[in-house]
Order: C-alpha cells, then structure tokens, then sequence
C-alpha cells in the first residue's frame, strides 16, 4: 500500500540527520507553579443548577478552556492524535497540562513546542505556562508524523475577584437527606481570565463543588472560599437552616371570577426555609406560576393549588372560579368591639340565584381613628365611638357594618346556669347549659372557650355547653385583653344517681344513731353513704358518739372525761371508731366522716388507713383547724366544710383547705349559693332532710349529697 508523505515532515526529517538544523524546543523555565492538585483539566460544563432564591447573578468568567479535544486523523492507517484542548484562555502565571493521546497503531511517544515561548511555554510532560498577554500556538507530534495544535490565548491576570452572593441561605432536611442548592459564580475584571478553586471551611455544613456548586450537609454555618490561580479570594457565609416540617398558604380558599388575579404566599415555620413550587391540578379553571405563586382565573370551576417546599412538604388552597356577584352576605350589620380588639369581619359576594359568587371584596371604614379596617376584613377598635365599615364587592355591590368600640374588659367571670349535667350513654344524647359570660359595664370582648375535656363537652361559639361523655371538667374564657375566668361542669351517667343518699348517723330513724347495729343495717336502707362522728376519749380512744356528752345515772357523762371501759360500761352501745369501720368496709358505703371538737384528727386518718377505706372518705367538719391537720397528713384526702348560715371569707376558706366539699343546713342553702359552689368544682350537700317532698325538691334543685335520718325516702325519691 502506497502512504502519503507530508513534505514539509520529510524536510524537517532530513535537515535534523544532516545536522544543518535543530528544531528548538520551547524553553523550559522553573516557575513557583501551584501543586499540581490545582492545575485544571478540562472539562465540560455542569448542568444548570436551581438556585434557592430568585436573584439574578452575574455573568460568569470565561473558563481556561476554550475549546473540545484536538484530533488529527491518519488517512493510511487510521491512528489518529487527540488533545485534552484545542483552545485555550489563560491568565498571566496560570498553568496547564496538555494530554495527548493516541488511537490506532500510532507512536505514543510526544514532542511539545510552542510557537511563541515568550507568549506561552510548554516542557515536555505537556504543561503549558502563560508569561505574557499574547496568542501562541502549542504543537504536539509523534515520531511517526501525527500532529495536533492548542491555540493558547493569555490574558492579564485579574487583580480583583467578586461571587454572585456573600450571604446565601440554604435548607435541609435531615431525615429525608435532602438539601437545597445554590451555585456561587466568582466574577473576575473584563479583559482578565483565570482559574478558580471553590474550598468548603466546614464540609459538615456545606461542601462546594469545582464549579461552586453548594450542597448542604448539615444545619449550622460556614464560610466558603472562591480562590484564583494567583492568590485572590472571595468568601461567601453560607447559612444551613432545618427544611420545613409543614407549610401553610395565606389562604386556604378562594373566590375568583374569570380573568382575576391573586397571589398565594407560602408560610413556613419560624427558623426554617426552603424553596417552594406551585402547581394547579387543573389549569383550565385557574393557573399558577410555579415560583410566585400568582393564580389566574380562566374559567368557571373548582381546582386546588397545591404548594410543595423542596422537600415534599405540602400545602393546598381551594379554588372556586364563579360567576359575578350580585350582593354581599355579612355576618352581622352591627358590632361591638372592646378597645384594642381585633374582630374579623365575615363577608361573602353571593351570585343573583344566591351561591357563592367569586371576585374579592374591599373593607372601608368611614372613621379609621374609631375603628381600623385591614384589606381582609379585621377590624380594630381604635378609639371610643362608632364608625361604619363599608365592605365593596365588584361591581360596586355595597354592605355595611355600625362598629361601636367601648372599652377593654377589667376582668370577666363565667358560670354555667346549670353545673350539673346527664349523658345517656346508651343514646349517645346529654343534656346542655348556657355558658353565662359576664363583663364589666361599659367594656366588651369576643370570648374564647378553652381547657375543657372534649370527650365530656362541646362548647358552641355562642356559649352552649353539651355533655358528650361523663366526667368532670374545667372550662376557661379568655378575653382578647388576657382576663380569664373558669367554672367546673360535671357530667353524669343516667345509669348513676345524681345525689348521693347519706345515711345520717347510721340512719337514726330506724336504729340507735351511731351504732355497730346502725351500721350493719345501712346499706339496706339503699343508702349510698354513711355519716357518723368521731370523738376522742380520755385514754385517747376514738369512739362514735355526736355529742359531748349523755346522760347516764341522772348526771351528764362527758366523752373525753371517762377512759373507752367506763363509757363501754355506763352506755354498752357505745362503738369505737374502728369497730364501726371494721362493719363499714364490709359494705359498699361511702362515709362522711365528721371530726367533732374534740377528735384526733391523725387517730381518724389512721384508722381510716388500716381499713383501707382512704379512696371512700370524706373528713367533713365545722371546726377549719381539724381539716387543715387532715390535709397535712393526708394531702390527698378528701375535705368537707360543715356550715349553718354563709360565713364572711368562705371563699379564702375553700381555697386554703383545698375542699372539694360544701354541707349547708336545709334552711340555709339557697339556689344561688348552690350553683356559685358547683362552678367552683365544689360538691355540695345539705343537712338534715327527712320530709319526703322536702328530699324531692333538693333533688330537683340539684344538691350533690342530701343527708336524711330517713334514707329509704331518699332511696324512692330517686326511684330506686
């Protein structure tokens, strides 16, 4: 096979081997050259990377490379000699390295040389070195005749650097290992051109690619370092912030006609960030930009736009697209607002067959130093008076509202007209009360219910308590000023009594009071409880007796003169307080437990404790200091206060004994008393009823306990 012959190689060739000529190699000079991690090969641009905020930045500089691999082709025998560049742009001082290589059956054996080494110098591994502001071709051959050619162009070196940003801000998510990106573009003086190596000083934050790309790692903040060839540098704050856990949108429907305009904005929460996108599930009724959020109506219909922050966390706002308004629907035409109160006006635009109509609406107020009105319908009392706000649909269809702004609430107080309600599990139905709020004349506030046990109530905005599970439960309204008030509501099965039945002294109708015989016959009175009194003894017993005193012999025998035996002989009926105790916890009774003047009251709580009857006390007197030393050995127990008529400082009273108890005498309680205590979460009681229409009219009042000498009256009131 005949092989062309390059007549200019053949030249060159026979010049070397008669010696009347060198081919001069470009000088070699030693140069401080960065280490050779630093030296850039080409490459070819990353991807298009999304930032995380929308800002504009700057035009990039131009690369080292300026061209794609060099290749020269063997018509004979198909070797071919590529190069890793066959431009170049390169600043003063900066390096490269050149790397050919060849395919085929070539020589792989390379010579270098540059047109113009005062331009551009290149040595024999290839590495090219611009000295001054000029073009230079660089040659690379092999001994078999293939050749390639790198057009260097050098110049100046910059002798500034500037990023696109110096403070970027960045969100990950550390479960879902999934980060925000951004790229830092260094810009270097026009004219000048070099390289530049992007170096992360804390990767567990952010690490930074050769191209600048951010990719965060951790929360927290670092500094990122964008450095040129000759030593100049940037540096840009990177902060890491947690990515969102939910999102909200500033609305969560709208009301549009064809060819309206709104913008949702994304809400995250305080301390994160993240890019978030939009999308419409149905562009034919209304579309969003992805990245503003700005929706358009197109036509009649519904969609949802939904938003998506980076991490897949969501939210979506309904859109309805309807038809022009013809009137406006608004909550109240009349309002009354506190002083500094906040109250968000509801208006809807109706369509003329009376549904919902799109378009939004605009607030006016006619006196906004009385009453402010935001573009959303909140209206602000500003100042005593009254003022009219004007809510505007389109098409110039017109409501309004008289605003009165009075002053901000001192204090509120809140009770239930009836504490005390029924739930019929088997229904599923339960009684309701009216919540009562009450104000300081002159002021008003909007009132929020709050606290309560769902599982037992639901409370209407307008108040309205209704039983929906049994149980006991403290409600609490709040002012938009901060003054709160609580009441107690108690809620109870229809399959329970809704009064305890207390067996006074044993029921001392039918037996001697305060007897182990009383005591074994109670429980089949149908009573549910069982009142008795202790006192102590000389020899410091406690025993059963109401009085201080019997008559015995024709003298008064006192309990605490005589020691257990003398009392057990002058009245054998005598028991002591774990005689009847020991009867007691036998049965199923509850036992009001009275301390009489001269009681122990740590005896009492003792031998309550060796019955095991703690959980079925209540330690009721009328002596406060006996209470308090139950309360201070027992801080559990449960505390009856024993009243006649209403005492001065009742209230002080309930608060520092912690009672959870109030006994009044029949011809003292009255109805008002009886609901102030039960809002308090106070049981109360009254004394001593034995009349059979006396017992049903304190059931129907709504007594908690009702003590009787005669409890089987009291059993068939309740129809038991």
């Amino acid at each position: 096979m005949r092989r062309w012959i390059d007549p200019l190689a053949l030249l060159l060739a026979l010049l070397v081997a008669v010696g009347g000529l060198a081919l001069a190699e470009g000088p070699e000079l030693e140069l401080d050259l960065p280490p050779e991690d630093l030296i850039v090969e080409a490459a070819d641009a990353p991807d298009a990377l999304d930032v995380p905020i929308a800002l504009e930045a700057p035009e990039a500089f131009e690369a080292p490379v300026d061209g794609g691999t060099a290749e020269v082709f063997d018509a004979n025998d198909g070797a071919t000699l590529s190069l890793n560049a066959e431009k170049l742009k390169l600043g003063v001082g900066e390096s490269f390295r050149l790397v050919p290589a060849v395919t085929g059956d070539g020589d792989a054996t390379f010579r270098f040389r540059s047109s113009k080494p005062e331009v551009a110098t290149v040595n024999g591994k290839g590495k090219v070195v611009a000295r001054a502001v000029g073009r230079a071709n660089v040659e690379v051959t092999t001994a078999d005749g293939l050749s390639a050619v790198c057009a260097v162009r050098v110049l100046p070196a910059p002798d500034t650097i500037q990023l696109n940003q110096s403070a970027v801000t960045l969100g990950y998510d550390a479960q879902r290992d999934i980060g925000m990106t951004f790229r830092l573009k260094a810009s270097l003086p026009s004219g000048t051109c070099g390289r530049v190596v992007y170096s992360s000083y804390n990767t567990g934050v952010v690490g930074v690619d050769e191209s600048g790309v951010l990719t965060p790692r951790g929360v927290g903040t670092a500094k990122v370092r964008a450095r040129t060839y000759n030593g100049l540098k940037a540096i840009a704050t990177v902060t890491v912030l947690p990515a969102p856990e939910a999102i909200a949108l500033s609305e969560e429907e709208l009301l549009l006609m064809p060819g309206e305009v709104h913008t949702l904005a994304a809400i995250l929460p305080e301390g994160t960030t993240g890019t978030v996108t939009f999308r419409s599930d149905d562009a034919t009724v209304a579309k969003v930009n992805a990245k503003t959020g700005r929706i358009r109506a197109v036509a009649l219909g519904e969609t949802t736009v939904t938003a998506v922050a980076f991490n897949g966390v969501e939210a979506s706002c309904q859109v309805k697209v309807l038809m022009k308004p013809a009137s406006i629907s608004l909550a109240s035409s009349q309002l009354t607002v506190g002083l500094g109160e906040a109250h968000s006006l509801e208006a809807m635009p109706l369509a003329a067959d009376g549904s919902p109509a799109g378009g939004g609406l605009t607030f006016a107020s006619s006196k906004p130093s009385v009453a402010s009105v935001s573009a959303d319908g909140v209206v602000i009392g500003v100042k005593k008076g009254s003022a009219t706000i004007t809510v505007t649909a389109i098409g110039g269809i017109t409501a309004t509202c008289a605003v009165k702004v009075v002053g901000a609430p001192g204090s509120v107080q809140v009770s239930a007209e009836d504490p005390k309600l029924a739930y019929d599990p088997d229904t599923g139905e339960g009684d309701s009360t009216v919540l009562k709020v009450t104000l300081p004349s002159g002021s008003a506030s909007a009132i929020a219910y709050t606290g309560y046990d769902p599982d037992v109530l639901e409370i209407s905005a307008d108040g309205v308590a209704t039983a929906v599970g049994t149980g006991t439960t403290r409600v609490t309204v709040s002012t938009f000023n901060g003054r709160t008030a609580w009441c107690v509501i108690r809620v109870l099965s229809t399959r329970e009594d809704c009064m305890v039945n207390v067996a006074h002294r044993g029921g001392a109708a039918y037996w001697p009071e305060n007897t182990l015989e009383a005591f074994r016959n109670t429980e089949s009175t149908g009573a549910t409880a069982v009142e008795l009194d202790a006192r102590t003894t000389k020899d410091g017993v406690q025993v059963v007796h109401h009085d201080e005193y019997f008559t015995s012999g024709g003298k008064k025998r006192y309990i605490n003169k005589l020691t257990l035996s003398e009392l057990k002989r002058l009245k054998p009926s005598l028991c002591t307080l774990d005689e009847a105790l020991d009867v007691i916890s036998a049965t199923g009774l509850e036992l009001d437990l009275e301390l009489k003047k001269t009681a122990d009251p740590e005896a009492c709580v003792r031998i309550v404790r060796s019955h095991n009857m703690r959980d079925r006390t209540v330690y009721i007197s009328f002596e406060q200091s006996l209470l308090k030393k139950v309360r201070s050995m027992e801080p559990s127990a449960r505390l009856g206060y024993i009243i006649t008529s209403t005492p001065s400082g009742l209230d002080s009273v309930i608060s520092n004994l912690g009672l959870c108890y109030i006994a009044q005498k029949y011809d003292s309680l009255n109805r008002t008393n009886l609901l102030k205590w039960q809002n308090r979460g106070l049981l109360v009681g009254v004394w001593t009823v034995d009349g059979a229409s006396s017992i049903r009219k304190w059931m129907d009042m709504g007594v908690d306990y009702l003590t009787s000498n005669y409890p089987r009256r009291v059993t068939e009131a309740l129809g038991r």
